[in-house]
């Protein structure tokens, strides 16, 4: 359904909907890399006519879901090693396999090989862009904490853990839709979890935006408190947004249905 409303241009959520496309559409080799900042920022994608599948994992182009040939950011190509590298002892043996596969014939073969310096072969050419050996770096539009909604979904598509927005926008509350983003835990929110979000919003982004200290103290004030309704209000019910054509018709159809009965 996504790789649909991609290709026919459906997909919601401005300013995100470019990158968070390309997030949610990244190969299945790729879905490890769960976060929308970190994918944004290793990788690259483009059209190549040329790139072809192969059940041989080093032999085969990374190709998203939109059919285009995704490569790793030559600047950033120790950190995605060094990503892989470190989930291969993870706890869950599914995802250590996988890292483990990744390593071994992707990302630890182009790592050893742009330490060595050496002339680029037709394995790292094939992985790597080489386009631009500049670090890249990702700059999301500044939200308004003071206003819920906007911020809500700016925090789950820059902050949360991810294959898919339907994964998260099909909880039946924010709550559970942060829980779904590995924002929270599983047990009952509470002023940590408030804190740790706010921590991590202000560290990650808010430090950077081009904020004097009153424009900077406001948002940081309007976010604490924009938090806390979500997590330590249980009253509170705001309507997930819609993502997909699907979605966009169902909720027109229910608002027309309510609509009728009111009048009726």
């Amino acid at each position: 359904m996504v790789m649909v409303d991609c290709r026919r241009q459906l997909l919601t959520d401005w300013p995100y909907h470019h990158g968070d496309s390309s997030h949610q559409l990244r190969p299945p080799e790729l879905l490890l890399f769960s976060t929308l900042e970190v994918y944004l920022r290793w990788f690259t994608w483009k059209k190549e006519p040329k790139a072809q599948l192969n059940p041989i994992l080093n032999a085969s182009h990374l190709i998203d879901g939109a059919g285009r040939c995704v490569c790793i950011h030559a600047a950033h190509v120790s950190q995605a090693a060094s990503y892989i590298h470190a989930l291969t002892t993870c706890n869950d043996p599914t995802v250590a396999v996988i890292a483990t596969n990744l390593h071994a014939h992707i990302f630890g073969p182009i790592h050893h090989h742009q330490q060595q310096e050496a002339p680029a072969t037709e394995h790292y050419q094939q992985f790597v862009d080489t386009t631009d050996m500049r670090l890249n770096v990702v700059v999301f539009k500044a939200p308004f904490p003071s206003n819920l909604p906007e911020f809500f979904v700016h925090i789950i598509l820059t902050m949360g853990h991810f294959n898919t927005k339907q994964d998260i926008y099909g909880q039946p509350n924010m709550t559970a839709a942060l829980r779904a983003a590995n924002l929270i835990g599983n047990d009952d929110p509470d002023e940590t979890d408030v804190k740790n979000i706010t921590c991590a919003y202000v560290t990650d982004q808010l430090l950077w935006y081009p904020f004097g200290s009153q424009a900077f103290s406001k948002h940081l004030s309007d976010a604490l408190q924009t938090l806390q309704s979500i997590l330590l209000e249980p009253q509170l019910h705001s309507p997930l947004p819609s993502t997909t054509e699907k979605d966009i018709a169902d909720a027109i159809r229910d608002d027309l249905i309510i609509s009728c009965d009111i009048l009726l």
